[in-house]
């Protein structure tokens, strides 16, 4: 059905799209989007995509049938995406963060949501293309946890199987703070091992125990947010939409 589908493609990026008035008029946009966004993300991970990439864009609808209830999903060499029509300035930031679940595979499989879904919320964001995937700007949910008690404990989280705001944003925030304390290329190499002993893979790469792990990085959250938990409180907690289902890296 999506090979089938209307499209073109430019270097080694497919676009597929429905035979539908509006989509006919911006495929030329949303190709334009699609290469701005990819060269991005290539760029500020030193990854590249697979030749080909296939991006298919459909309805809401019919993406949340192919994509079991999300809007956007990725795949080993593809990512399907549901666009509404005349809300072309939202598809940046779902395909950033599918797109860079494609990248993951460069690395290492997918294990775990906290895991997987940090990598695609921090590679969005440090290319600029997604600032804030579930309304927030980053570490500011955690920021709000710690002033209220909750102890960010990386052995339970790293575990979750959910795909809610919350674990989106604790793992974007865990990831940021690996890569920017310890370096991007120190935290490719901890994405890509395949031991399944956190504790002694966070030693391995990081030097530090979980726990102490855990405590540096409330210790970094606080340090680097300026909003008081009061502010945060009030701001708008969704924002956007909870949108991977990488399930296809288990």
């Amino acid at each position: 059905m999506v090979w089938q589908a209307k499209g073109f493609e430019q270097g080694k990026f497919v676009l597929r799209y429905p035979d539908l008035p509006w989509y006919r008029t911006h495929a030329k946009a949303i190709m334009e989007i699609l290469l701005s966004v990819a060269t991005k993300l290539e760029q500020d991970s030193g990854l590249d995509l697979p030749d080909p990439t296939l991006c298919y864009v459909t309805t809401p609808e019919q993406a949340e049938i192919i994509n079991k209830g999300a809007i956007g999903r990725a795949y080993h060499f593809a990512v399907t995406i549901g666009l509404h029509q005349n809300h072309l300035s939202t598809f940046a930031q779902t395909l950033a963060h599918e797109l860079a679940h494609v990248l993951s595979l460069k690395l290492g499989n997918y294990e775990t949501p906290f895991k997987g879904e940090g990598f695609a919320c921090y590679l969005a964001a440090s290319a600029g293309v997604d600032l804030m995937p579930m309304g927030l700007p980053v570490h500011y949910y955690p920021k709000w946890l710690i002033s209220r008690g909750v102890s960010l404990r990386l052995g339970a989280l790293w575990q979750r199987c959910d795909y809610s705001p919350e674990l989106y944003d604790l793992a974007w925030s865990f990831t940021t703070f690996l890569a920017v304390q310890y370096g991007k290329e120190r935290y490719f190499a901890f994405y890509a091992d395949k031991s399944k002993d956190l504790n002694k893979r966070l030693i391995k790469f990081f030097g530090a125990t979980a726990l102490t792990l855990q405590e540096k990085w409330s210790e970094f959250v606080w340090e680097n947010v300026d909003a008081q938990p009061e502010q945060i409180r009030e701001m708008h907690r969704e924002l956007g939409w909870v949108c991977s289902r990488a399930l296809w890296l288990r």
